[in-house]
């Protein structure tokens, strides 16, 4: 899955923190950075791409370790990680219920809970506008029905997340973890939600979001300071994810497609 990281008219620096290896694709390098990336890459290409090239006539790179901050103009990124699609996500599925699931994705304003949701739906994400009420995405396959409601995490929108919680079967909250001023006021909202009666038992998955930033806590820290380890009255997990790079995207997804069931069956 390729993802868009950077296109600027001027050269200017885009920083990488991953773990698995990445195939990148020609970027146009200044002179001041030219053997630096000659040196991480071994090899550059003679063209580089407004859009992801197709067909495998197209030659890309293969590096265990992008450099930590690389000048480009144009830049992208495809994770060796298969498609993290919602749709390939529930046909791996071995037994599909026919029954309609409901999952609502919840955070603070800037968590990067639509970029997330536009991830998982394998739509353009280099355009992203705060979201001032709701967006959803259903997805169908086998009989099985998933919904999911993005719902706008500004100060004054929260205290509507309420009318979303009926015959809701799955929680996905989005942290921000390069947002350290955040932590206290996020945690603060994810313990209301954990008190509210009509969540009583719902599972919840806490993305710990924009780990491709160097500043990011890591999830340790993020779930020390949210006292994750309290919760006792239903399934939970943290996961860290980068929703700009794909990266534990799919692996949340996979816990909360296993872990919840229909119309709030099997909740602790």
């Amino acid at each position: 899955m390729w993802r868009f990281v950077k296109g600027v008219k001027d050269p200017s620096e885009t920083k990488f923190k991953v773990d698995k290896p990445l195939t990148i694709s020609q970027a146009e390098y200044n002179n001041n950075n030219q053997n630096e990336a000659q040196t991480n890459f071994k090899h550059t290409l003679t063209n580089w791409y407004t859009k992801p090239p197709g067909g495998d006539s197209i030659k890309w790179r293969t590096c265990w370790k992008p450099p930590d901050v690389l000048v480009v103009r144009h830049s992208y990124l495809r994770s060796q990680s298969k498609d993290m699609g919602l749709l390939s996500l529930l046909r791996k599925l071995k037994s599909a219920p026919d029954k309609e699931l409901r999952i609502l994705l919840l955070g603070l304003d800037n968590a990067g809970k639509t970029t997330l949701l536009k991830s998982l739906a394998s739509e353009d994400i280099s355009h992203i506008t705060p979201t001032q009420g709701f967006n959803i995405k259903s997805v169908q396959s086998s009989g099985f029905k998933l919904n999911v409601w993005d719902i706008g995490g500004q100060r004054k929108i929260r205290p509507y997340w309420r009318n979303y919680f009926e015959n809701t079967d799955a929680l996905i909250y989005v942290i921000d973890s390069a947002d350290k001023k955040r932590f206290e006021e996020t945690s603060i909202e994810l313990a209301e939600l954990l008190e509210e009666e009509k969540l009583t038992g719902v599972p919840v998955l806490i993305y710990a979001n924009k780990q491709d930033l160097i500043n990011a806590a890591p999830a340790s820290e993020v779930a020390q300071g949210l006292d994750l380890n309290g919760i006792r009255d239903r399934s939970w997990q943290i996961q860290p994810c980068s929703a700009a790079t794909g990266e534990g995207v799919k692996e949340g997804v996979e816990w909360v497609l296993k872990t919840m069931k229909p119309s709030g069956k099997g909740r602790k």
